[in-house]
This record gives C-alpha cells, structure tokens and sequence, in this order.
C-alpha cells in the first residue's frame, strides 16, 4: 500500500491481488498478522512483478502526468484502446474507453497507459543493447511521465539528489552509457508533425517562462552611430541604392537597425535609399534587387523582439571569467564567467567542425553531393533541386497532408522541426551565399554565454533577444562507432554523447503509422460493449473473484430470503498484458552499409563547440533538427540547434536530452529544470 500523505488528502492506496485499487481511510486499515520476506510471494501470480518492482523502486514512483479530457492509448484484455481521462484522484485515473462505454480507475504508475508502456518497453530494448527501433515521435508531449518521490510536496525540495551508480547489480547488461538524442520526443501523430501558423495578435507578447539563478538585468544598450536613410524618391531599386553605404558594422544585431526599424505596433523597415518594407517578402525582394550581402533572418517583425536588449551581470558578481571561450574560432566571441564559485570549465579542445575518428569512413567528397542550378537565391521552391529533397524527403511520412511551401525554412528561420531532415544547399549549388536554403553551414552569430548554474554545472544563455526559429548553433565533436563509444563512455563518461539514430526514427514512423489506432473483430467489439461487471459468470477465467455485498445488515438472512447479492468481478493486471510480436516488414536501411553497422554518436567530451554545454530541460525553448549539407549519407546528418519560441535576452537555453530513463542499471539523473511539466528524472 502507499502510506498517507497530504496529496492524497492522508489516506491508503491499497493494491488488491485481483489487480484493483482503492483509497482508504486510516480506521479501515487492518494489520496483516503475518507475511513472507519477500512480500510479492504472497499475492497473486499476475499482480507479482509489479509488487516486486514497486517495493524495490520505491520510494520513487514513475507516473504517467495527466489532465482532464486528454486521450491516453490504454491496455485492456491484452489491446490497446483509445480511452479518455474522465476523473483524476491523486496517483489513480478513471479512464473511459469509447468503445464500450465502460469506465475503471487505473493506477498512474501502471503501464497499461500507452506512456509508460513506451518508457518500459525503450528502457529494456537499451538495457539489452537492442537497437530498439525509437518511440521518440510519439513519445510524450502531452501526457508525459514523471518520477515522483512518495513524499510530502513540502519536504520534495531537500530530499532531490543525485543517485550515485549502484554496484549491487546481479547482471552488467550490453548498454551501460547513457546517450542523448538527436531527435525530438513528442506524442504528435505524423499528420500534425507541419502545419501553417495561424494570424496572431502581434501586439501580445508571448508567454515568458520563469528565469532561474538570473542574478543579471537587461540594458539599453546604445549602438554606433550608422548613416540614415535617404529621403525616398520615386525609382526602381537596385545595387546603388546600397552601394553609397560602406559602414562596417561591428555587431549583427546592427544591422537591421540600419533599416530604421519603426515598431508601434507593426514593424516597417527603411532601407538606405528610403524604401519602406513591411514584411519578410519585401525584404527579401530588396536584398535581391540591391544584391546585397545581408541575408534576411536578420530582420524580424515581431514588435516584442528587442535590437538593443543586452543582458548584463554586475562585474562585481562576477568571480572568474574568460574573454573567448572559442579562442577566435567563431564568428562571435562567447564570454564565459562563474558568480557562483571560483571555478574554470574543464580544458577542451574548441572545435567547430565534427571529426570522424577511427573506423568512421565520412564521405564529404563534394561530387558525391548533388546540387541546383537556381539564380534566384532559391525562393522558387520547386525549381531548387535541394528544396525538392527536402520536400520529397517529407512526403515519405505516411499521413501527411502539407503545403510544400510550409516545409523548411521559412525565411531562412525554422519553425518547427522537419523530422525528415532538411537538406541545404552546398558548395555543388550555382546560388550564392544569400540562399533562402543555407542556414546552419554559417558560423554562429548569436551572442551566447557560458555560465555556471547553480544545480546544473556550466550552461548557455543568450545575451540578446532570440527570435522564434533562428538557428543558434550546431553540436560539434568527434564521431564514433557505437562499441568505441560504450567504452569511452565507461571510462571517461557518458554525459556528452549524442546519438545519430535519423534512420531509425523515419523507420519508426513508417512502421508505426497508425498504431496508436487499435484494430479489432466484429467478435471482440461485441464482447467488449459490456461492462466489466456485467459479463457472463461462464466467461470468467477460473481464478475469478466473488464478492459479496451485504445491501442491508440490520436484517436478518436466511436461505429463501438473501439480502447479499453476488456480483463477479474480472481480475485484472497492474501492467499491461501485451503479447510482443517481432514484425520486420522491410530491410532496415542501416544494414545496406554493412552487416555490422551501427548508429554512430557523436562524443564532445574531449572536443566540441559551445553547444556542448547546453543543458536539459522538460520544457525546452530550443528543439533539434537533422540536417544534410556536406554529405548526402543518412547516418552523418549535422546536428543542429533552433529557437522552438521566442528566447528573451538573459533565458538560458536547454534542449530535451531524450534520455530512456531507467536504461543504464544503477544510474539515475534527477532533473532541475524546474519546469511546471518537469519529469523530475532525466536517467
């Protein structure tokens, strides 16, 4: 039983041997005079796995997060069902299922919720070395499942720690490191994976989330003087209209305030030779005609978006620091400081490229690559030969139904995610630098820092506004075949592994389009429009339960008169009873490189870039994408970084690491995100 606390307004979660709950109050409560050792001997067969597994987890309880009306994939009679949350009373939830009309109060903790089922089943796959084949599309966005302490919520703050590796394991399974993902979980159907952003009010700034350890403000800053605009006069524009201008400017987030940017409410831009650009289009017409150099994802017209925002720390905070994390490497320097102690990040080998290391055979021969012909800076979607890969890339996913002109880039700047990958033009292309479709093969020119966290070691923050969707920067380091990685990651650690494992989350799409939709007989569909508690008595297994009710106790029985009536009740399971069948419909691609092929992971512990150090989170404000831009080969897209929201200057920015939690035996990460949503356990 789970003893009572205030969540549960101080009463008994009792656990019934025929698969039942129930809430109970303290008086109810009798003492058992006598038990096994091992408690989980004495109940029934079917419910003694989850006793064990509960007793020896707790007090640490995985449950499945959930609200009022969402649809949950629930397990029934060993199917899966779409059922709907009705009632939620503390750690059990009363789920209707459509199909019969029948209603049951499940625990949170059981897997026979579609979320924890999917948890469960990726940990063993991990556990075992099995490449298991990604739940992470369909995996939780909304519901999710969190690791809760079985404590007071008064108390949960000091009783979070980390949990240090357990040497007491009866067996060392094949995966004994942990490695993120380079692919975004999310419970979104493929058909909701693109869709067009709708009109929004321009005037509401959108939702801050609340800024953890920011000791720091926000400045005005002020900027160099730059040359203004002319007075507009009548003509068509082209190079001469920028050419008079030879200001150099020192940082990017000038430049568009060159074009006298005006925002009340609405933004309009001026250009040099004063025309006035109202939207994204316009801009881009004008760099095109002016052949300018600027690209356009460096103006933005939401009015929330600050030019001169600056996050600062008072230099008195501030104990240790380091001008240049990249030592010039990249194109803006990356400042680091620690307000919280005295200490340096650890010495690594700054680099802004990957590295194929031994036994990784990366082709990045250009004439391997296929490229355009365009001269129009590829706005003309279907005439750009590499927007046409991407495009065609996305028609693969079963169940879309998309505008091509919604896929990709939009403006050079991302929305959301294109799980298909995205492939950019390269050095095979006739267009120039400007391209529509070159994004993330550019050096960075967001001005990020390195800061030491309070609870999460060294971190990323944005020291100006971040616009929704701009390209931040990639995760650089050193490629390695899965068993160098497993032993490095022994060894030295495995908190800066990454996994390219892009096939196997396509393949998962494919193969699962439609599974959350369960298909059943006209037979099993007649059988179960019954209500539980209302099935014939011949139709139970024999280890049924007969309960007895007594509907009136101040009178008396005999035998032709009974006041009890008798009402059957199906013993069901704490876990779901799912019979697992191995189904290979096709060929993986992965095994056309070889028989030994595995997924490589890209290790940025000794060498990397700055996107090594940015931290986890439950809700994170940056998501990642796979993109293709020196070589064609699935198994080596880039690893790239893109704002999912608007990033105000000073947030710092986290990704979600997409961790299995429970893969690694005797390793567990808890989260300090800090997060309405927080899952509250990483590993």
């Amino acid at each position: 039983m789970v003893f009572s606390i205030s969540s549960n307004v101080f009463r008994y979660l009792v656990f019934f041997d025929d698969g039942y709950l129930q809430y109970v109050l303290h008086e109810n409560i009798r003492l058992v005079c006598e038990s096994s050792k091992n408690v989980w001997e004495d109940v029934h067969p079917e419910s003694k796995t989850f006793i064990k597994d509960y007793l020896t987890r707790y007090p640490e309880r995985p449950m499945v997060k959930l609200n009022i009306d969402e649809i949950v994939k629930t397990e029934w009679n060993g199917k899966w069902w779409v059922a709907r949350v009705q009632d939620i009373d503390a750690s059990l939830v009363k789920m209707y299922f459509d199909a019969d009309e029948r209603t049951e109060w499940i625990y949170r903790g059981s897997t026979r919720l579609g979320p924890l089922y999917i948890e469960m089943i990726a940990a063993r796959d991990r556990q075992t070395g099995r490449n298991h084949r990604h739940a992470s599309i369909l995996k939780r966005q909304n519901p999710y499942v969190e690791y809760t302490q079985n404590i007071d919520e008064s108390n949960s703050d000091d009783d979070v720690e980390l949990v240090k590796e357990s040497s007491e394991q009866a067996q060392q399974p094949a995966r004994s490191v942990a490695r993120k993902s380079t692919n975004q979980k999310q419970n979104k159907k493929p058909d909701t994976v693109y869709h067009r952003v709708g009109p929004v009010d321009i005037t509401v700034k959108p939702k801050q989330y609340v800024q953890q350890n920011h000791p720091g403000a926000i400045a005005k800053v002020s900027l160099s003087k730059a040359p203004k605009p002319r007075p507009f006069t009548a003509h068509s524009c082209n190079n001469s209209c920028v050419a008079w201008t030879d200001y150099r400017f020192e940082k990017s987030r000038e430049i568009p305030l060159f074009y006298t940017r005006k925002s009340k409410p609405f933004v309009v831009y001026i250009g040099p030779c004063g025309r006035r650009m109202r939207s994204h289009n316009e801009i881009v017409d004008y760099l095109f005609r002016t052949q300018s150099e600027l690209s356009c994802d460096y103006f933005d017209f939401d009015p929330w978006v600050s030019c001169v925002n600056e996050y600062r720390l008072p230099k008195q905070m501030v104990n240790s620091s380091i001008k240049d994390l990249s030592y010039g490497k990249e194109h803006v320097s990356i400042e680091c400081v620690n307000y919280v102690d005295c200490t340096y990040p650890d010495f690594v080998y700054y680099q802004t490229e990957r590295r194929a290391m031994d036994n990784v055979f990366l082709n990045t021969d250009p004439e391997f690559l296929s490229g355009c012909n365009c001269t129009d800076n590829c706005r003309d979607r279907s005439k750009c030969s590499c927007w046409q890969l991407t495009i065609t890339g996305a028609k693969c996913i079963p169940g879309l139904d998309f505008d091509e002109n919604d896929i990709g880039y939009q403006y050079r700047r991302l929305p959301e995610r294109v799980v298909s990958g995205i492939y950019e033009c390269n050095s095979q292309c006739k267009c120039s630098k400007t391209c529509m479709n070159r994004v993330v093969q550019f050096p960075i020119s967001v001005k990020l820092q390195l800061y030491k966290t309070l609870m999460k070691g060294w971190g990323i923050r944005c020291l100006h506004d971040i616009p929704q969707g701009s390209f931040i920067c990639i995760y650089a380091g050193n490629l390695l075949t899965e068993q160098a990685a497993n032993e490095g990651g022994k060894t030295y650690g495995d908190e800066y592994l990454a996994e390219l494992d892009f096939i196997e989350v396509i393949e998962n799409l494919k193969d699962d389009y439609e599974s959350d939709v369960p298909e059943s007989s006209e037979d099993e569909d007649s059988s179960s429009s019954k209500n539980k508690d209302q099935f014939d008595v011949d139709q139970f297994y024999p280890d049924q339960i007969l309960i007895k009710i007594n509907e009136n106790k101040t009178k008396d029985t005999d035998s032709d008169d009974e006041s009890d009536s008798k009402k059957t009740r199906k013993p069901v399971q704490f876990n779901a009873n799912i019979k697992e069948e191995e189904k290979k419909v096709h060929k993986s691609v992965r095994e056309y490189y070889g028989d030994d092929e595995c997924i490589y992971i890209m290790d940025a512990k000794n060498g990397g870039n700055i996107g090594r150090y940015m931290n986890h989170s439950c809700n994170p404000n940056v998501f990642v994408q796979n993109v293709f831009v020196d070589t064609h080969d699935l198994r080596f897209p880039w690893v790239a970084f893109f704002a999912s929201r608007f990033i105000e200057a000073g947030q710092e920015l986290t990704w979600d690491y997409n961790y299995d939690v429970g893969s690694v035996p005797g390793k567990a990460l808890h989260c300090y995100c800090g997060e309405a949503n927080c899952r509250r356990r990483l590993l």
